[in-house]
C-alpha cells in the first residue's frame, strides 16, 4: 500500500500503459532528467530501459498490459532476476510511493543498473 499511494500515483499508472519502450531514446532521456535534477523521472527511465533490454534479449515478452511482477516472474536467470527485482523496488519506491529521490539515491540506482546490465551482455 505504501508504494501505491501518494499524489499522482494513479495518474501515472494509466499513462505508463501507452508508452512504447522500443521507441524511446533512453540514454538521452536519462541524461536530460539528470541534467534537470529530476531524479524521480530518472529512476523511472532507468527501470523502463531495463525492461527494454530484457525484451531485446528475449528474456521477457514485453506487453503494455503486464505488471512489473509479471516480468519478474518471467525471468529464469537468478542474477538477472535479483538485479531487476532491486531496480523494480527503487522504481516503485520513487514512482508509486511518490517519495523524493535525491542525487545520491539516483546514483545508487544507476550503479545497480550498470552492474545488472553488464550481466546481460
Amino acid at each position: 500500500k505504501v508504494f501505491y499511494s501518494g499524489q499522482g500515483a494513479n495518474a501515472f499508472a494509466h499513462a505508463a500503459l501507452h508508452e512504447n519502450i522500443h521507441e524511446m531514446d533512453f540514454e538521452k532521456l536519462i541524461q536530460d532528467a539528470t541534467r534537470k535534477s529530476d531524479y524521480r523521472l530518472g529512476v523511472r527511465l532507468v527501470f523502463l530501459f531495463a525492461l527494454k533490454m530484457l525484451s531485446d534479449k528475449n528474456l521477457i515478452h514485453w506487453n503494455q498490459g503486464k505488471t512489473n511482477h509479471d516480468y519478474i516472474n518471467e525471468l529464469n536467470l537468478t542474477d538477472i532476476k535479483a538485479g531487476f527485482n532491486e531496480l523494480n523496488f527503487y522504481f516503485e519506491y520513487a514512482w508509486y510511493g511518490n517519495f523524493t529521490i535525491n542525487q545520491e539515491t539516483f546514483s545508487k540506482v544507476r550503479l545497480i543498473f550498470d552492474e545488472w546490465s553488464g550481466k546481460l551482455k
